[in-house]
């Protein structure tokens, strides 16, 4: 279902009534700035301060909703989306300006996938965070004591009697009440209070690798960042308690869940699990078993499904890929098929399929972690302290002195390194500091 207002979207009691949400976004920009290029010298909070000066006035342009429900009686998850196109809302030539970054290269991937940027524009949802929604109400409160008092002005200000007059002669500019205030900039929320309806509900919401989602999820729906990182993942998880990145959570269930002393009936072949990309896990993790559980997609979206059955949605004509509701969709059918991989092996043993909450909170060690690309670290606790890094050491490599042998030997590794894979390399302190990706260097 698509929707251009947020009126037309889930209402509360939808919220609360499904099982778990899906989200996706596409962005305005997504790429660092040279300022601020991510590395895998970054630590999780280096990398948090580098994405808020980023991101800072990068925008979601499309906000994909979809919601799952479950229904018991037949084993089946039943979705409903949502595709919201947002746009900062203006409101008056006074107000504060919403500044929008846009890089050629974002906007020239939506264009690919039939983003439409006049709707955008035109009917784009507004929105407004908690701490621009309060200036908003000050600002308007202001402006009604300004009319109030327009007597007053007029007296005071004879030089500028004109132009007041012409302010303040409009008809109704005096009538505001605190009823009126609220309700507009409550109209103003406009899609945040989705955000919010989602979050009082207290669901599993899910995403695919993530982080960047919850980022600026944060920041333009609920209120400003934080200063510092830790202060971030407290916050987040008081919006969000119970957050799944499917991403990360492929990588667990390779790394830790199943292991060579497994039943052999119950095996998975872990190898369909390193391709953690969101398409090519909606396709290895398809299990048509007696108790694996039916997937029911939204209408709209039920033809591309059924084909992807067969093949990667990708290869598939017409395939809606990067569509954000789609792809909302996508991430809540992996997040259902990696839900049942964790609970197959116990399923062999019963007579029956497992309930929704068996499914759902069968993988809850891994809520409130979210993948980190090129990081120090694989992921990030949100819930707890960030994992030990398990990366390759420093390489440290001397050079000749002479400025100009130091550079020849730089452009050199940059020749030679990308064979072995990831990395990064740094100036310091005279020597080339390397930072490798995997430990395949070894």
């Amino acid at each position: 279902m698509k929707v251009s207002l947020a009126r037309r979207g889930p209402s509360p009691c939808i919220c609360y009534e499904c099982h778990f949400v899906a989200i996706d976004t596409e962005f305005s920009g997504l790429h660092e700035t040279l300022a601020h290029q991510f590395s895998l010298f970054d630590t999780p909070a280096c990398r948090y301060k580098k994405m808020t000066s980023t991101f800072e006035d990068k925008k979601d342009g499309c906000f994909g909703v979809a919601l799952f429900k479950f229904n018991g009686g037949t084993n089946e998850w039943h979705s409903c989306c949502y595709n919201f196109l947002i746009f900062p809302g203006a409101f008056d030539t006074i107000s504060l300006a919403e500044p929008i970054m846009c890089q050629a290269s974002s906007l020239t991937f939506l264009r690919l996938h039939n983003f439409d940027f006049n709707m955008w524009i035109s009917e784009g949802v507004p929105y407004l965070n908690d701490l621009a929604a309060s200036k908003v109400e000050l600002y308007l409160k202001s402006r009604r004591s300004i009319f109030q008092n327009g007597s007053e002005i007029e007296k005071e200000t004879l030089s500028s009697t004109a132009i007041y007059k012409k302010k303040l002669s409009g008809p109704g500019s005096a009538t505001l009440s605190d009823d009126d205030i609220v309700n507009l900039v409550d109209d103003l929320k406009g899609f945040s209070r989705i955000i919010q309806a989602i979050s009082a509900s207290r669901k599993i919401i899910v995403g695919h690798n993530a982080y960047v989602d919850f980022f600026l999820t944060y920041q333009e729906f609920c209120t400003d960042l934080p200063e510092t990182y830790e202060e971030f993942k407290v916050n987040i998880v008081k919006i969000f308690p119970q957050i799944v990145d499917t991403k990360r959570l492929a990588h667990a269930i390779k790394d830790h869940f199943f292991s060579a002393t497994d039943n052999p009936d119950t095996l998975f072949d872990t190898a369909l699990l390193t391709d953690t990309n969101l398409f090519a896990l909606h396709f290895n993790t398809q299990m048509k078993e007696k108790f694996s559980p039916k997937i029911i997609p939204s209408e709209e979206y039920k033809t591309v499904l059924e084909q992807a059955a067969k093949r990667r949605i990708e290869s598939i004509p017409d395939n809606l890929c990067h569509d954000a509701a789609f792809d909302a969709c996508v991430t809540g059918c992996v997040f259902i098929q990696l839900a049942y991989l964790i609970q197959r092996p116990s399923l062999q043993f019963c007579s029956m399929h497992a309930t929704a909450r068996d499914q759902l909170y069968g993988c809850r060690r891994w809520f409130n972690v979210v993948n980190a690309t090129r990081c120090t670290v694989p992921y990030i606790n949100l819930q707890g302290d960030d994992p030990v890094s398990h990366r390759p050491p420093l390489i440290v490599v001397v050079g000749h002195k002479t400025h100009s042998n130091l550079c020849g030997l730089i452009d050199k590794l940059h020749r030679d390194l990308p064979k072995f894979g990831d990395y990064d390399l740094k100036y310091q302190a005279g020597n080339i500091v390397i930072a490798c990706g995997n430990p395949g260097w070894y």
